[in-house]
């Protein structure tokens, strides 16, 4: 039996296969904010998304895919994303060869790659882009001062530099002027001209969302459709550019003492790290014979030396942060297709490091026959040139002298570290009680390019007073600290008690409960707040006792008992090698606090203990060395009133004499 097999070939009509177009749509947060016409950017997106008969016109010859900038689709457009990457988004898209992409946003972009670095990558996909703005209809003409690039701050007097950028449209090529005013009133004019137009490899085209339709129109026919794809066939049989290798040296300035990239031991790679006015020279090898190159720093296009498969240039580190992008073109017309945009991080040098460590206050009051020591610190990372200490009396001009070798205690000019001490002498300044005198001081680096970075200290404020002001307010002062003595001496007893009363409670429990782990706890911020209570103390008094000395009140000798009392309070507060006594017991309470059983509990607790006990004998003694030294004060400050109102009687005597 045979089988006959027939096959039958069903012919039909050949569907062509649609081109992709994608609607390419910003979902960062920055969507959601309103327009001039109450509306977000957002709703405007959807109103065109929503738009039955545009789209209906699209899908008669297009496969219409809209996507959002992070990958989602629009079907639930919510826009919240935190940054805007357009060049990232853009990028994707391409990868897939649509027919068109249309990218609706507000573009501000702040993220990813640069979408002017794609120039070469559209250029060899043959990929037409159309720009929306989600906004109204921008004018013809604009010119915008971007946000100025400056330190906020600046030294009173200083020279100032701001940099700053302009973005324009209808005034190409045209000279503006940039004014720069202070308090309403024109301080400078500059003038500024703009550049030419220019629009990498495939122009963009732009509308604003109200005429989108207008701008879609104008996507490729037919015909347009054939002569792109016979570009893209022939693109795909070349090669784009490329760079092959890239060799940097630097030149460093010469004022920083470091060593020049050898000729033979070149750096390899495109970023670039190097202190700020650095000369960076680079070289770079090219896969193809080339027909043009360009170099852009920022904004701005250098000049670029090159040859049929070689590039060289030069540029300065200007900035902190910055890049530089290079731009290939082969003589088969295809442009470089990866982005060649390499990172410039610059080290700024920065002002020198300036500190007044004495006077440790913004404020003081001096006495009209005392004198002020001050101590002041410079560190720069190059070496510092020039220290000067700065004076002026009633708010007038400041008057400035340089630090002398015999001011300097530590290090030298030139030095990467000086230590200045000077003293404030009034009556060597002609000044008497009622005056008020402000210092600072000033130093500068060695940088030689660009003008030296200038540091200046924070102001010092000195009010001459009457001795028998300053007397007054120093027995206020040792007043206070014998108060706030006598205070912590009963709040350590009241402490010391305490433990006790809980060590004895808690003697049988071989665990705690979590109750009397807290009140062991809240014992011991007690204690925290005493050994707190005694630094500042500890600090008032070393502050009364340089305020005695400095408008000698008193001598070095005769504030011994004072200096035995700090000593006191030193031992009792400890330092960062040593716990004083009253840290120890606060740190022993919380030991005791989280101690597994009773007689690991116990030991800490004894501890605690001895350890308060300590304190309580050293507060009490230290209360009755300052007590003595305030009655032996008392009777130098009644003496010194009666010899001052006998000067005054003689005064008066020899006034009647001359009558």
């Amino acid at each position: 039996m045979r089988i006959l097999l027939l096959s039958v070939l069903l012919l039909v009509p050949a569907q062509e296969e649609k081109r992709t177009l994608v609607l390419l749509i910003d979902d960062s947060a920055s969507m959601n904010e309103p327009t001039a016409a109450g509306v977000t950017r957002a709703d405007l997106v959807r109103r065109v998304l929503g738009d039955k008969e545009l789209l209906v016109r699209l899908e008669r010859r297009y496969k219409v895919v809209a996507v959002t900038f992070t990958g989602g689709s629009a079907d639930d457009y919510r826009p919240a994303a935190a940054e805007t990457a357009i060049g990232d988004a853009l990028r994707k898209v391409l990868r897939d060869d649509p027919a068109a992409v249309v990218v609706f946003s507000d573009f501000k972009n702040n993220a990813g790659i640069d979408p002017a670095d794609l120039a070469g990558e559209m250029r060899y996909r043959c990929v037409p882009v159309f720009a929306v703005l989600a906004d109204l209809p921008p004018p013809d003409r604009e010119v915008t001062l971007l946000d100025p690039d400056g330190d906020p701050t600046a030294p009173l007097g200083e020279e100032y530099r701001i940099e700053f950028k302009i973005r324009s449209r209808g005034f190409d090529g045209r000279e503006i002027k940039v004014e720069l005013r202070a308090n309403e009133k024109k301080v400078s004019e500059i003038p500024v001209r703009l550049a030419e137009a220019s629009y990498p490899a495939r122009k963009v085209q732009y509308a604003a969302i109200d005429r989108v339709g207008d701008l879609l129109g104008d996507l490729p026919d037919a015909k347009e459709e054939e002569r792109i794809e016979a570009e893209r066939r022939r693109n795909a049989s070349l090669t784009a550019p490329a760079l092959t290798g890239i060799r940097v040296w630097y030149e460093y300035p010469k004022y920083l003492g470091m060593t020049d990239t050898p000729a033979d031991e070149p750096g390899r790679g495109g970023e670039i790290s190097a202190p700020v006015h650095t000369k960076v020279r680079f070289e770079g090898e090219v896969n193809e014979p080339l027909a043009d190159a360009r170099l852009a720093i920022g904004l701005d296009e250098v000049p670029i030396l090159r040859s049929e498969r070689r590039i060289a240039g030069e540029f300065r580190v200007e900035k902190p942060r910055g890049s530089y992008a290079l731009r290939l073109v082969a003589k088969n017309g295809l442009w470089n297709r990866e982005p060649l945009r390499f990172a410039i991080a610059g080290e700024a040098d920065a002002a020198p490091a300036l500190r007044i460590w004495d006077p440790p206050g913004e404020s003081e009051d001096l006495a009209e026959s005392g004198i002020r020591p001050f101590l002041a610190e410079v560190e720069d990372d190059h070496g510092v040139s020039e220290v000067a200490i700065e004076r002026r009396t009633g708010g007038g001009e400041w008057r400035s002298a340089p630090v002398t070798p015999s001011m300097i205690v530590k290090g030298e000019i030139g030095a990467r570290s000086v230590l200045v001490a000077w003293i404030l002498d009034p009556r060597a300044l002609g000044l008497r009680a009622g005056d008020e005198i402000e210092v600072r001081f000033r130093a500068a680096d060695r940088k030689d390019v660009g003008g030296r970075n200038v540091a200046i200290s924070r102001t010092v404020r000195i009010a001459l007073l009457s001795l028998s002001r300053i007397e007054a307010a120093l027995k206020d002062e040792i007043e206070r600290v014998l108060r706030s003595l006598d205070q912590l001496a009963k709040k350590q007893e009241h402490a010391y008690a305490l433990a006790g009363r809980l060590e004895r409670d808690f003697a049988a429990a071989e665990e705690l409960s979590a109750d009397q782990r807290s009140r062991l706890r809240s014992l011991r911020i007690e204690q925290g707040e005493i050994a707190d209570n005694l630094v500042a103390v500890r600090d008032d008094l070393a502050r009364a006792q340089r305020r005695g000395i400095s408008n000698r009140l008193f001598s070095e000798e005769a504030g011994a008992d004072l200096r035995a009392a700090l000593r006191m309070l030193d031992e009792l507060v400890g330092d960062r090698r040593r716990l004083g006594p009253a840290p120890a017991a606060m740190r022993a309470l919380g030991d005791a606090a989280s101690a597994e059983g009773r007689a690991g509990r116990s030991k800490r607790l004894r501890a605690a203990l001895d350890a308060m006990s300590t304190s309580i004998s050293r507060i009490l003694l230290a209360r009755r060395t300052v007590e003595k030294w305030a009655g032996y004060q008392e009777v130098v400050r009644t003496v010194r009133r009666m010899l001052e109102a006998q000067r005054q009687l003689n005064r008066e005597l020899e006034r009647l004499r001359g009558k």
